[in-house]
């Protein structure tokens, strides 16, 4: 018994690479190798339509902040959905920072602009916190809100998001 088992490995270990040969040639009906084109890919700080956008973006409009019940602009944002905020009561900003959190991703990684310019308090790298207090909800135009990773253009702070 223990020689049939010893022959029947014998046997399957020499005839197995047989048949795992390969072809020497290809067939005729190979077809022949297509290059591709060139792939660029590209992102920029230009306009485009929302609906176009390759990130979860929302955009409130004048007319959408104005007819909000909140008068802070922090309670606006709250309302988006994938955005926490909690408000900060301290003695220098008269109570009006307010650090937020966008899709489970820290203050300090999202980034919130007024005009282009960066609104975050980045004292030590730990906290973010911006005065909404000093943004009056009437000189407001629109919020637009990119979640996700928008690092590539904004760089490290950008990473959970950008206001």
């Amino acid at each position: 018994m223990r020689m049939l088992h010893f022959l029947m490995v014998a046997m399957a270990v020499l005839l197995g690479p047989a048949f795992g040969w390969a072809e020497d040639e290809p067939g005729q009906d190979v077809e022949k190798e297509h290059q591709l084109g060139e792939v660029v890919v590209s992102t920029t700080r230009t306009e485009i339509p929302v609906f176009d956008a390759t990130q979860s973006v929302t955009v409130l409009t004048s007319e959408e902040i104005m007819s909000s019940p909140f008068e802070r602009v922090e309670d606006i944002i709250r309302q988006v959905p994938g955005i926490y905020n909690f408000r900060h009561y301290a003695l220098q900003t008269n109570g009006i920072v307010s650090p937020l959190k966008m899709r489970g991703v820290g203050n300090n990684r999202v980034l919130i602009l007024v005009d282009g310019v960066p609104q975050n308090d980045n004292f030590n790298n730990a906290i973010a916190w911006v005065a909404w207090g000093h943004i009056p909800k009437e000189t407001i135009e629109r919020i637009e809100i990119v979640r996700g990773p928008t690092s590539a253009l904004y760089g490290s702070e950008g990473l959970g998001g950008v206001i």
